[in-house]
């Protein structure tokens, strides 16, 4: 469709939990996919936004007309209009080490 593509660019979870200090946290993450279905893509969007995922970090984002072709599209593209998404969740537990002196 000749779209821009805004999304956000997400962290690497193994770069991330290799930038943690070491002397004083640790870390465990467990890594899952979920898949969870909408009824059209208008619904996906107003999830994104929802959830506060809707904002870009960068400031970009499509024109109204420009989100309407890219529902549109997506909406005749998907059989009987649902849509299927798989997100990649990464769960991160940090704590910090108690035992450490100062």
């Amino acid at each position: 469709l000749n779209l821009p593509f805004t999304r956000n660019h997400l962290p690497n979870t193994i770069n991330l939990v290799t930038q943690l200090p070491i002397e004083t946290t640790q870390s465990h993450f467990h890594e899952d996919k979920i898949t969870l279905t909408y009824k059209n893509a208008s619904q996906f969007f107003r999830s994104l936004k929802i959830i506060g995922a809707g904002t870009n970090l960068n400031n970009q984002k499509l024109s109204i007309a420009q989100m309407k072709q890219l529902i549109n599209y997506w909406d005749t593209q998907t059989p009987y209009r649902e849509i299927n998404i798989t997100y990649h969740v990464t769960f991160l537990v940090v704590t910090k080490n108690k035992n450490l002196v100062y």
